[in-house]
């Protein structure tokens, strides 16, 4: 799991830390063991907001191994128009490919969770 990071700079400023705790305090309450990674070292979010792997894909493969990582959770956040954007994204790391994406809004000035 990594810190969810602000569209506009790609940083995870101290909201997407906040994020990130939430989470990872949920799953774990589930019984779901979370390993955290730092953004920059195994992936990237474009401008464009599509989310990649980066570094070599061989070491990710080697590392999911010996720790049984199968799953990475990737998320983001944007502010706009008095709402905060929240994106979430399950990645398979055994085949690649984007399991689930999850999107939230929060309304700044009610401060109600809002589903899409």
């Amino acid at each position: 799991m990594t810190d969810f990071v602000y569209v506009e700079d790609l940083k995870p400023h101290q909201f997407g830390f906040l994020l990130r705790n939430l989470l990872a305090s949920e799953l774990t309450q589930r019984g779901i063991q979370i390993k955290e990674v730092e953004f920059a070292q195994r992936f990237k979010l474009t401008p464009q907001g599509f989310t990649v792997m980066t570094r070599s894909i061989k070491a990710i493969r080697e590392r999911k191994i010996e720790d049984n990582i199968i799953y990475a959770v990737i998320g983001s956040y944007e502010v706009k128009g008095g709402y905060i954007y929240i994106l979430t994204r399950i990645f398979n790391l055994q085949t690649n490919t984007l399991e689930k994406m999850f999107v939230r809004t929060v309304n700044l000035t009610t401060w109600q969770l809002e589903y899409p």
